[in-house]
């Protein structure tokens, strides 16, 4: 219950943090599934510190208040283009370590 509680909390504040250093196509807040196999591999200690760093990040050209339209999916494999929208988030505010070091207390 825990993961799924910090999965969709996840999903819901970092979703949209463009891809750099750790936070790629394999790890990645981008779905609930994505989450919950990162929040796993967090639960047996394995680099959340890294990860949260590289959420922290800043990105250049991203979109400080990106607002997605609900109609179009998300551009997550080459297989959405062209009918999909970018996913261009700028980095994660502070929240990640209250996030981050919440979830390592608590699991």
């Amino acid at each position: 219950l825990i993961l799924f509680v910090y999965s969709v909390c996840g999903v819901q504040l970092y979703g949209t943090v463009a891809f750099k250093g750790g936070v790629n196509d394999q790890a990645n807040f981008r779905s609930v599934g994505n989450a919950m196999l990162l929040l796993l591999r967090f639960a047996t200690g394995e680099g959340w510190n890294g990860f949260m760093h590289d959420l922290l990040v800043p990105r250049e050209d991203c979109e400080d208040d990106s607002n997605h339209v609900r109609d179009k999916p998300w551009c997550l494999n080459d297989r959405d283009y062209p009918d999909c929208q970018e996913v261009n988030g700028c980095a994660a505010g502070s929240s990640a370590y209250a996030y981050f070091y919440s979830f390592t207390a608590i699991v």
